[in-house]
């Protein structure tokens, strides 16, 4: 059932409906709203809308998660390409690969005003986050790992559950994972729509399961 004006199980189907509202914005079958920042100009207007969306589900969370390019080769390490933010009906999908890393998006991570909220992050993404922009996990204003939040619920999860794992458990949603989009190239001239599909639904995952916990 829709929760919060989204039903993420529809956002979730193979070739769910990515609809464009204009050159940087769609909607996402099932009510999700989708921005993409490519230019310095238009993260500021993104971010206040991501927290009106947090702050019409009396929220302070906003979730996060991070794409780069494959590192295929031994050695290789691509810097992060992507960052998804998500809260309640709207998902920010900043282009780091374009912008790089901005005072404005660091200021914003860093406000204490907000509980940031990734999932197994110390797996692989605080690594990144830390050769690409030297930022720690300690630069958030504060911060919370959903893995750990729920392996105090379902033990029966281990200590590292995956996002499919915890949709299923605790939403009831089956989230598809196609490894020719997990592996595709997050840096190129333009996302596809299955990559702009996929980095959506992954962070307003976590932001649901964190809510629902």
């Amino acid at each position: 059932m829709p929760v919060l004006g989204v039903d993420l199980a529809a956002a979730a189907r193979p070739g769910a409906m990515l609809r464009p509202l204009d050159a940087s914005s769609y909607a996402l079958q099932g009510g999700l709203e989708v921005l993409i920042v490519s230019r310095r100009e238009e993260l500021g207007a993104a971010l206040r809308r991501l927290q009106e969306a947090a702050a019409a589900c009396a929220s302070t969370t906003i979730a996060i998660d991070l794409e780069w390019r494959p590192d295929f080769r031994p050695g290789s390490d691509n810097p992060v390409a992507l960052v998804q933010l998500a809260a309640g009906s709207v998902c920010v999908l900043v282009r780091a690969c374009l912008l790089g890393f901005p005072d404005e998006l660091r200021s914003f991570l860093s406000d204490p005003a907000h509980t940031f909220v990734g999932l197994n992050w110390h797996t692989a993404d605080a690594r990144k986050m830390l050769s690409s922009f030297g930022w720690e996990t300690r630069h958030f204003g504060r911060f919370a790992d959903l893995a750990s939040v729920a392996s105090r619920t379902f033990y029966d999860l281990g200590g590292r559950p995956g996002l499919a794992a915890l949709a299923l458990r605790v939403l009831g949603v089956a989230l598809p994972k196609d490894k020719a989009v997990t592996l595709s190239d997050w840096a190129a001239p333009t996302l596809s729509a299955d990559q702009i599909r996929y980095a959506a639904l992954d962070a307003a995952l976590v932001w649901r399961i964190h809510r629902r916990l």
